[in-house]
């Protein structure tokens, strides 16, 4: 069975896949535009327009990419030591859209208790955030902690995942939003729709 793969929300790079089918979309629009009627000096500005959704996908790509290589590099070079995980927050936080339109999106973080040897008392951190409603699919509180050399930032792996997200497990099961997906899908097909049409018409 498909097991999503529990990323930080730094690691997550999904949104590309929308923004290079809408990109595509966009230039496939122009090209029809010059296949029909010419160039005219006034689509450079709507070429140039398109590249602004693609530079900052690909931002997004840059730092999905080295959040994991971060987190392959702890996994590879650091000893972890053993952590539980005591609670799991949930909080809404503001998402900027085109236009200035502004939307909320739930974000996980989690609190995380673990020893270190030597230290009279344990330590307790804070997770970096994840998009996923993460406790929906623990089935154990054991996690293991890898500090980063900079004694600040951690990585977390080593989760014990349930093998259904309807089994119980040691968190109650938090409600998570499927409006966001569904209005994404909606999205998807749309724009497949117009590509489909602009080609139909070509």
């Amino acid at each position: 069975m498909f097991r999503k793969e529990i990323r930080t929300a730094a690691e997550e790079a999904g949104g590309l896949f929308y923004t290079l089918l809408f990109s595509a979309v966009w230039y496939v629009s122009i090209f029809q535009v010059v296949f029909r009627g010419g160039f005219q000096p006034v689509l450079i500005l709507f070429l140039l327009a398109g590249l602004l959704p693609l530079e900052a996908a690909l931002r997004q790509f840059r730092r999905a990419r080295n959040a994991r290589a971060i987190h392959q590099r702890a996994l590879a070079e650091i000893t972890p030591f053993p952590g539980t995980i005591r609670a799991v927050q949930r909080a809404a936080v503001p998402v900027s859209h085109s236009r200035g339109r502004v939307s909320y999106a739930w974000q996980y973080q989690l609190q995380v208790e673990f020893q270190v040897p030597g230290d009279p008392a344990p330590r307790q951190i804070t997770s970096e955030p994840y998009r996923m409603p993460i406790s929906n699919y623990l089935a154990s509180t054991e996690v293991d902690v890898y500090p980063l050399p900079d004694g600040w930032h951690f990585v977390l792996d080593g989760f014990h995942r349930k093998e259904n997200p309807r089994d119980p497990g040691p968190f109650p099961m938090m409600e998570h939003s499927y409006g966001s997906f569904l209005a994404r899908l909606i999205f998807v097909l749309f724009l497949l729709y117009i590509l489909f049409q602009i080609l139909r018409g070509a």
